[in-house]
């Protein structure tokens, strides 16, 4: 078994107008999925047996492992104060409390092929299993007794679960598309959403974008959900073989299995790093303000610093000025909601 590890000083340069990668958690075996609880992210390591958690909003956190020796966990995830998560091992579907520090984890469902993915909505659970094309859910305050199936495909490998109101969607690794389905109509029929997700694995929801592991191409894609059939636009590349993304506070966090990485990106800028829209900041370096020129009307702004930490976030315009007072000598990166981004030294 490889022993855990934070890496936070290290910044690997990837394709990515305003982004870098930063590895969070590195030296895993198999890391495949991704849960959060506030601050607090869960992980599932398969190739070493165990879930373990980190806190993203301490930077000096360290990796803690909340329960090992489980099989081979696979998909996480979270309700009513239980983590639920499948041993592809023994094809059982499991959980266990989290506000036990010796947790025992307890069978919740028995399958004769493994759980794949999972996703909540409610207070049911959806989940497939994938090398039987099914999507299932299930009432998380019955159990097993309320399963029931809610489609079956044909040689569709389904991978992904995500929710965006009442529509459900799902990726197909076979052929590298999203479906959705209306789960308030219980007569309806999937249907090809979007293409482009190359052996799709992980997929997840924020705002009205869908975010993809289009694991094949070593990439992650999104889409528009508001323009159907939209094609897929390249957020990151070059990773290595990524199968989970989640959102936390504006910031993309995923694994990458064949890396051994649980991963984020983070918002600084390198020196040398491209910038397709910049803008015009002055004085920088600046001691205790920062004016920002080229602002039309008042924007949500983020300040990050070298390791991808979001420090100050908050409403800009032109007229205003930044206070950078509080911020230790170093360089930054600000981005804007409008996608412009640049870099400041505070002396």
């Amino acid at each position: 078994m490889k022993k855990i590890m934070a890496v936070l000083a290290f910044l690997a340069f990837q394709h990515y107008a305003y982004s870098q990668v930063v590895d969070i958690v590195s030296d895993l075996d198999l890391p495949t999925d991704l849960a959060f609880d506030g601050n607090i992210l869960y992980f599932s390591d398969q190739g070493s047996g165990q879930i373990a958690r980190f806190d993203t909003g301490t930077p000096s956190a360290e990796p803690e492992i909340v329960i090992s020796n489980i099989g081979k966990p696979t998909s996480i995830t979270l309700y009513g104060g239980y983590l639920y998560y499948s041993d592809y091992q023994s094809s059982q579907l499991m959980r266990i409390a989290l506000d036990d520090p010796n947790p025992v984890a307890e069978i919740v469902a028995e399958f004769t092929t493994p759980v794949s993915f999972m996703n909540v909505k409610g207070h049911e659970l959806y989940f497939t299993r994938g090398d039987v094309s099914k999507i299932l859910k299930m009432d998380l305050e019955i159990g097993a007794s309320s399963i029931t199936d809610i489609w079956t495909g044909t040689n569709q490998h389904i991978t992904g679960l995500a929710f965006h109101n009442e529509t459900l969607y799902f990726g197909s690794y076979f052929t590298g598309s999203i479906y959705r389905m209306d789960i308030s109509n219980p007569n309806t029929v999937p249907v090809v959403a979007y293409s482009g997700f190359n052996g799709v694995n992980g997929i997840t929801v924020t705002g009205d974008e869908l975010f993809g592991c289009a694991s094949e191409t070593n990439r992650i894609v999104k889409v528009n959900l508001l323009q159907f059939g939209s094609p897929a636009v390249e957020v990151v590349s070059g990773l290595s073989r990524p199968i989970a993304v989640a959102f936390h506070e504006n910031e993309t966090y995923f694994t990458q299995i064949w890396g051994g990485k649980v991963s984020k990106l983070g918002g600084f800028l390198s020196a040398g790093q491209p910038v397709i829209s910049s803008i015009a900041l002055f004085p920088n370096p600046a001691t205790d303000r920062l004016q920002i020129a080229g602002i039309a009307s008042s924007q949500h702004c983020q300040v990050y610093n070298a390791v991808g930490q979001t420090i100050l976030s908050g409403n800009i315009s032109e007229a205003d000025a930044l206070s950078v007072t509080s911020l230790p000598v170093g360089t930054y990166s600000i981005r804007l909601e409008d996608g412009r981004a640049s870099n400041f030294v505070k002396k």
